[in-house]
C-alpha cells in the first residue's frame, strides 16, 4: 500500500472517530435541536462528504491537479465504499450481498450526492461548490453542499440551490474563456 493511501485511510478513519465523538455530544452541545431526528444525520451526511473531498484531494494529487470527471471514476481510483454516497437521512441502501466490483456503477446509478465538476480550472475558487446533495435528502430542509475548500456546510435550499447556480454560471463562463484563442 503506497504511502499517501495509508494517510488517506488514516485521515478517513480520524474522521469517523470524530463523527462518532460528535454524534455523540450533539445533543449536549446543540440542546435546542437535540429532538430532531436528523441532526445526528445531517453531521453524519457532512462528515461523509468531507471524506468523499479528502478523496477528491487524494485523486488530484495522483492525476496532475485534474478533478475526477465524476463520482463513478474516483470510485475507481480511490479507497471508497458505495455506501459512502449514502446520505444517512434517506431510505437508499446497497443490495444485501453488493459485490465490491459494481461500486462505481451503482454509485453512477443511486448516489445521494450530485457532483459539479470544475471543468477549466486548475484550482477553482475556494467557494465553488463540488458536491451537493438531493433536495429530498433531509425532508426538503435543506441540504449539505462540499466547497473546494473542503469546507461543508449546510444551507436551506434555496440558499443552496443560489451557490449551485453561483459555480455553474462561473465554470460555463471558464470554460468558455479557455476554449476562446
Amino acid at each position: 500500500m503506497s504511502g499517501r493511501r495509508k494517510w488517506f485511510i488514516l485521515g478517513a478513519l480520524a474522521v469517523l472517530a470524530a463523527e462518532a465523538a460528535i454524534m455523540i455530544l450533539l445533543p449536549v452541545l446543540v440542546p435546542a435541536r437535540a429532538g430532531s431526528p436528523d441532526s445526528g444525520n445531517r453531521v453524519r451526511c457532512a462528515l461523509d462528504l468531507k471524506i468523499i473531498g479528502q478523496a477528491i484531494q487524494l485523486y488530484r494529487n495522483e492525476n496532475n491537479a485534474a478533478y475526477p470527471p465524476d463520482l463513478p471514476t474516483l470510485v475507481k481510483n480511490e479507497p471508497l465504499t458505495a455506501d459512502i454516497f449514502i446520505c444517512p437521512s434517506t431510505k437508499t441502501h446497497l443490495p444485501q450481498y453488493f459485490p465490491a466490483q459494481h461500486s462505481a456503477e451503482w454509485v453512477n446509478i443511486h448516489s445521494d450526492y450530485l457532483y459539479i465538476c470544475p471543468i477549466g480550472y486548475v484550482t477553482p475558487p475556494a467557494d465553488s461548490v463540488i458536491i451537493y446533495e438531493k433536495n429530498s435528502n433531509h425532508g426538503g430542509d435543506g441540504m449539505n453542499i462540499l466547497f473546494a475548500d473542503d469546507s461543508v456546510q449546510f444551507y436551506d435550499l434555496p440558499m443552496a440551490h443560489e451557490e449551485i447556480e453561483r459555480t455553474k454560471k462561473a465554470i460555463a463562463l471558464q470554460s468558455a474563456a479557455s476554449t476562446q484563442p
